[in-house]
């Protein structure tokens, strides 16, 4: 039996296509669904498969009025639906099937190329993935020559320094990147940090201090974590972003500097200034330019390309089976690429060769293969009523983007409006989910980043 799913939304309405991958990261496909598919090996095919564990003609999907159904076409390896064996079963946006070694994921249509190669860019503010870094790519290329200060948003470990450095790197500023971890500055020292003090200026202070920004005169100041800043700096950053001019603390003149602000955080700074911990005057002025760097989770047909990528900079000679690939990519990665990292890392030591299989995965990677990733908060449709199953995996979803309605909405296929009557009618405690997230490093919220 396959796993719960929510229904798809038709494909003409909402804009689907099917990405195939597998184990070999030199391509991903993404065919736009328009209509039915025959996935295969035979040239005949709708989908064309090269993997030989594949049948001929493998299985059919199916274009339903409002749903998506996949059909195996008695082939002789099967069909798995989000790490279940089955016959035929309903698909969701989000939905993962496994057709012989190659991966097939339900998405939304993206605007940019249908197919691509492993990126040619290895140095510093690579950004390794696909069609769905795509859009991210363009933008900064083209806001990069620019001094428009730049808002990145996005979870823990998605890459937002990254795209910092690659920001700089395009810039072609003269000076350099310098960055900073807003998180790690004591209170009482985050002024003197930022701007710089003068002798005297408070105990301790036995000589004239630049700040970071004198530091990063002519180039670019990235402040990670921008949100953590003390309400009293943040008033002092607005002057800077508003005159070009630093003032040490301690200090009677002000100096010019030519800073490019391109900030990072992990809070939802909209609710932040509802809630009186961030100015919004500030939020204006930093987030002149906003980019959102994707979940690790929301494109994991990009594993091969960045597993690939990470086994080259740790000049390891490894390759994922694609039962390895498989729970992988069910799984939600809430770390994001720094937790993949890691797990490759240790998975090479355990696997002591070129192949890592799903045995040298840690337990929860294990396990998610087990597991209905857009199902029913694990319980199996015919256990529950249908009530229930929506209710269960309405709050999963809100469980797994720390509260952040907007994303959880998106991989339910659903409109935001649409999430928030579903809370109100099965009254789920929004609150304690976010406040649950805080607590696990996970951020919630309506606009959830780093």
């Amino acid at each position: 039996m396959a796993p719960a799913a929510r229904p798809a939304p038709a494909a003409a309405d909402e804009g689907l296509s099917v990405i195939a991958f597998g184990p070999r990261c030199d391509i991903s496909t993404r065919v736009q669904l328009t209509g039915d598919l025959v996935i295969g090996r035979d040239p005949g095919c709708d989908l064309v498969l090269d993997d030989e564990a594949v049948s001929r003609r493998h299985a059919h999907l199916r274009l339903e009025p409002g749903a998506l159904r996949v059909v195996d076409l008695d082939s002789r390896n099967g069909l798995r639906i989000d790490g279940e064996p089955c016959a035929e079963g309903p698909l969701a946006l989000g939905s993962l099937v496994r057709i012989g070694g190659t991966m097939l994921r339900i998405a939304r249509t993206a605007a940019e190329t249908l197919s691509s190669r492993r990126p040619d860019e290895r140095g510093p503010g690579s950004l390794v993935g696909g069609p769905s870094l795509a859009g991210l790519r363009r933008t900064i290329s083209v806001m990069a020559p620019t001094a428009l200060p730049v808002l990145v948003l996005g979870e823990t470990g998605c890459g937002k320094e990254l795209v910092s450095r690659r920001l700089h790197t395009l810039s072609k500023r003269s000076g350099p990147l310098v960055p900073v971890n807003c998180a790690a500055l004591p209170d009482t020292l985050a002024e003197s940090e930022l701007f710089g003090h003068a002798r005297g200026a408070f105990s301790g202070a036995d000589r004239a201090r630049d700040g970071l920004f004198a530091a990063a005169n002519g180039g670019t100041l990235f402040l990670d974590e921008v949100g953590e800043l003390p309400l009293a700096v943040q008033s002092k950053l607005l002057r800077v972003l508003e005159d070009g001019r630093v003032r040490p603390v301690g200090g009677v003149s002000e100096r010019a500097v030519d800073v490019r602000i391109v900030s990072a955080t992990n809070r939802d700074l909209e609710a932040e200034v509802a809630r009186g911990r961030f100015r919004g005057d500030l939020l204006a002025r930093l987030a002149g330019v906003t980019l959102r760097v994707p979940a690790l989770r929301d494109r994991v047909e990009d594993l091969p390309m960045l597993c690939d990528f990470l086994f080259g900079r740790a000049g390891v000679d490894a390759r994922l089976s694609p039962d390895a690939l498989e729970a992988m990519s069910l799984y939600r990665w809430p770390y994001n690429v720094r937790e993949l990292d890691h797990t490759l890392r240790a998975a090479t030591v355990e696997a002591a060769g070129e192949t890592i299989e799903l045995e040298h995965l840690p337990a929860p990677i294990r396990g998610a293969a087990a597991r209905s990733r857009p199902g029913a908060d694990g319980f199996a449709a015919a256990s529950v009523s249908p009530g229930v199953a929506r209710k269960g995996a309405v709050f999963a979803a809100l469980r797994d983007h720390g509260g952040n309605v907007r994303r959880a909405s998106e991989s339910l296929g659903l409109s935001r409006g649409h999430v928030y009557r579903l809370i109100t009618r099965f009254d789920i405690d929004l609150d304690s989910i976010r406040r649950g997230a805080r607590n696990s490093g996970a951020v919630g919220g309506e606009e959830t980043a780093r």
